[in-house]
């Protein structure tokens, strides 16, 4: 038969391969001011990547940037990288971005996050 003369197509899953992501934090801007005395805010970031690996194992890891010090008019300058490595393929991948206020005293304060 014709479909008995046709070469088979190797249709299994590719292997796990290691794989390295880059997230380069360069501004943020358009921030809200959550101390209202100084009109500034003490600006970071914190990464989150969550997710299954193919060995069903949970795979989280968080990041944080440096802080920048008395951030006015909502923007924060930064050269910060973020760097993740798994393993793909990952099951239900989610990246966060969260930006906080640093406090000396007291909790930080959230100012966002997306995810």
């Amino acid at each position: 038969s014709e479909a008995a003369a046709s070469p088979l197509i190797d249709i299994s899953k590719p292997p796990p391969e290691e794989f390295e992501m880059r997230v380069v934090l360069w501004r943020a801007r358009k921030m809200e001011c959550k101390d209202p005395l100084t009109k500034q805010n003490d600006l970071y970031v914190v990464a989150t990547m969550t997710g299954i690996e193919t060995n069903d194992k949970n795979y989280e890891k968080v990041l944080e940037s440096d802080t920048h010090w008395r951030a006015k008019k909502g923007t924060g300058s930064f050269n910060w990288r973020f760097v993740f490595n798994f393993t793909l393929p990952i099951k239900m991948p989610r990246f966060k971005l969260a930006a906080f206020d640093r406090d000396i005293i007291g909790c930080n304060d959230v100012i966002g996050e997306t995810q």
